[in-house]
């Protein structure tokens, strides 16, 4: 484990206020975001989450909450489909959030290594999602950037 993924577990945030007056990257240009909220219907559809937040090439821990019904996801590199009725190792296959329940984790990078064979570099910021029933699904950028620290978030 790497000392900037030491930090970023140890240095675990509330969520944080969006700020729409501050620079930001990519598609957020113009803002700081670290809160999202998406609709996630019953159909299985796909997300890219640099288009909600900027920087995620730094692998930050991200919170995942489901708010009116249980959602199912699964993270790639690129846009596909999810069964939530999906049993097995298939590519299909996706991961429940109970409602009114959260799932924190990092964003996966590196190389893929399937049965011993080297995969090209992947970086996993497409989000597959699905639901029960239509209902919300709560994101936050919940880690700060390897080198900031007290000067950027005092402690009080």
């Amino acid at each position: 484990m790497s000392r900037s993924v030491e930090f970023e577990a140890a240095n675990i945030t509330l969520p944080i206020k969006n700020i729409s007056t501050l620079l930001g990257a990519g598609s957020n240009s113009g803002k700081i975001a670290c809160i999202a909220s998406i609709m996630v219907g019953t159909g299985s559809t796909s997300t890219d989450l640099t288009t909600l937040f900027g920087g995620l090439g730094k692998g930050h821990y991200l919170t995942f909450q489901a708010d009116g019904s249980k959602v199912y996801v699964a993270l790639g590199a690129v846009a596909g489909t999810i069964d939530s009725t999906a049993t097995g190792v298939g590519a299909t296959v996706c991961w429940p959030i109970p409602d009114g329940t959260s799932l924190s984790g990092r964003l996966l990078s590196g190389r893929r290594v399937p049965t011993g064979q080297v995969a090209t570099m992947t970086f996993h910021t497409i989000l597959h999602h699905q639901a029960v029933a239509t209902c919300t699904l709560r994101i936050y950028l919940s880690s700060v950037d390897d080198g900031q620290g007290t000067e950027q978030f005092p402690v009080a």
